[in-house]
């Protein structure tokens, strides 16, 4: 059963960059046993995800943003609006080698500032890695 599981998962998220747009970033996360994180998951609860992507080769930071999602979420899509890397690509004076880092915060809704949980992840792609669909992200909360 656990096999038949983590090949649906695996097909599902290989079905979702199929149709993923181009410059878009997808971040999923779940919970790993025993769910400390997840224990305490609650309504007074919302998950912030924060996304950098940072050109190393020509020094210059293309986007920071962030999306706030319901505490019963487990994914969050940064639009290619959002992420900027197609006029960045298209402006860029050397080919850019960019640095996408994503960080999902379990926080208390009347405490933004104090993440309860936190997992980054970071990750390093070419304009045409970009263009050939969405960058996904799958965090893990222990």
């Amino acid at each position: 059963m656990k096999k038949i599981i983590i090949l649906l998962a695996v097909f599902l998220i290989g079905t979702a960059s199929v149709f993923a747009a181009p410059y878009e970033v997808i971040v999923s996360w779940g919970y790993i046993s025993p769910f400390y994180c997840q224990s305490e998951l609650s309504n007074e609860y919302e998950f912030k995800i924060t996304l950098e992507i940072y050109d190393v080769v020509n020094d210059v930071q293309v986007t920071l943003t962030s999306n706030t999602e319901n505490w019963d979420e487990t994914e969050t899509t940064f639009s290619a609006a959002q992420t900027g890397v197609e006029d960045w690509c298209d402006e860029a004076t050397k080919t850019p080698n960019l640095r996408v880092t994503v960080l999902v915060e379990m926080v208390l809704i009347s405490n933004p500032n104090n993440a309860y949980c936190d997992e980054y992840s970071t990750v390093y792609k070419t304009c045409g890695q970009f263009s050939s669909g969405a960058v996904t992200f799958n965090l893990q909360f222990n």
